[in-house]
């Protein structure tokens, strides 16, 4: 479902239907923390629909956490969709998408969700994207360290930008 909502991006530009299939992805992000995705649904968030949603992203995050604190079996990987959606706030709000992914990583911790969160340093863009890849190495195995590395290769200094707020 979250390919075909993606999908349509250019047919909802023309056809004039960009706030319903903005609806459609709010629908999909306020499950999240219920649902499974796999990694479809926060890997096809645009920038502009990510900005949109933030505070529904911020809210099913939050729920989240808390699901994840109460420690129950769970039967899909949670954290790590968080983390995902975490990565996708990047774009738009990188300290905002570390200070998530923290609050995320902070009730349960994977190698997997840790390489994925790799990609916040990746799409931050910012200077304190740094500390967050600090972090990320010292919490993870080598794999999670040369995930970080590829991301940080990716930063040159000259597109870091000041801190985005959050």
């Amino acid at each position: 479902m979250s390919l075909a909502v993606c999908d349509s991006d250019d047919l909802a530009q023309v056809k004039g239907t960009w706030a319903l299939r903005t609806e459609a992805f709010r629908a999909q992000v306020g499950i999240a923390d219920r649902e499974y995705f796999d990694e479809k649904l926060a890997d096809l968030l645009d920038k502009e629909t990510v900005g949109t949603l933030l505070d529904d992203i911020r809210e099913v995050i939050g729920r989240g956490v808390m699901r994840l604190a109460e420690r129950r079996p769970l039967r899909f990987d949670l954290t790590t969709q968080l983390v995902d959606l975490s990565a996708a706030v990047a774009t738009v709000d990188g300290p905002l998408a570390q200070r998530l992914a923290h609050d995320v990583l902070s009730q349960d911790i994977s190698p997997r969700a840790l390489i994925h969160a790799a990609a916040i340093v990746r799409r931050s863009r910012t200077a304190d994207a740094h500390a967050f890849a600090e972090y990320l190495c010292s919490a993870g195995d080598d794999k999670v360290r040369a995930q970080v590395s590829q991301a940080l290769a990716c930063h040159d200094d000259k597109t870091l930008a000041p801190d985005n707020g959050g």
